[in-house]
């Protein structure tokens, strides 16, 4: 807990971006080539 008022910085960020490249491989089952996904990611 006291750990938390020290420090300045969260993972929050890092949650936020694991959560968009779920997102995104969740979707990538509808493309057909690997490129296309590439290019989304």
């Amino acid at each position: 807990m006291q750990h938390t008022f020290l420090m300045t910085y969260t993972n929050g960020p890092l949650g936020i971006s694991n959560n968009k490249s779920k997102i995104i491989k969740r979707v990538s089952n509808e493309y057909r080539s690997f490129s296309r996904f590439r290019t989304r990611v």
